[in-house]
């Protein structure tokens, strides 16, 4: 009869099985176990909410598009929006407030970050370009400017930031300017949308 003797410490492989194992010999909470659980081990269903420790999925980890706003209740999905659809025209180049709309900015339950722009914008001549400007109250720097050359209503759109602005009534005003003394600029539509987050 044969008697393998082997070096202390030295485990032949498959030797240690479950059987073998002692209720509790594995602590997961000691520096012994490292590594990740690939996610072929986990059984559907095994991570339930009780499980998770609060904060534990950073939004780094989450994929896009993997939250939608299904299960948030109406603040989240609220979106303070106005609108113009009226022709408005400036030729030349002094540039002229022409709309001017308000904005309403709750900075505690509603977060205001962004206000998104969309707007119709042309020009008289392919040549020259309009310009569409937007203020916010009594600034007399633009925070956003689109551009066109089109002769036929193109919609362009941008974002600025307002999270430098305090709670309460926001004034945003729509300016045009032509390039060029004898072109006009146009703006058919102004659609604004506060972006929350």
């Amino acid at each position: 009869m044969a008697i393998n003797i082997r070096r202390v410490g030295e485990v032949a492989d498959g030797s240690v099985t479950q059987s073998k194992l002692a209720d509790g010999a594995v602590d997961l909470e000691s520096d012994i176990v490292v590594g990740e659980l690939p996610s072929s081990k986990i059984k559907n269903g095994a991570v339930v909410e009780e499980k998770l420790a609060n904060l534990s999925i950073s939004t780094d980890k989450l994929q896009d598009n993997v939250v939608t706003l299904a299960k948030a209740n109406d603040d989240v999905r609220l979106k303070s929006f106005v609108g113009d659809e009226t022709l408005v025209s400036v030729t030349g180049l002094t540039e002229s407030i022409e709309k001017e709309l308000t904005i309403p900015k709750d900075v505690v339950r509603f977060g205001a970050s962004k206000i998104r722009v969309l707007a119709g914008l042309y020009s008289s001549d392919a040549a020259f370009t309009a310009s569409l400007k937007v203020y916010v109250d009594s600034e007399t720097t633009e925070r956003l400017e689109l551009t066109s050359n089109s002769e036929t209503s193109e919609l362009v759109s941008g974002e600025f930031d307002i999270s430098d602005l305090g709670a309460g009534k926001h004034s945003v005003k729509i300016s045009l300017v032509s390039s060029d003394v004898a072109g006009t600029a146009y703006n058919d539509l102004i659609d604004i949308m506060v972006v929350t987050g």
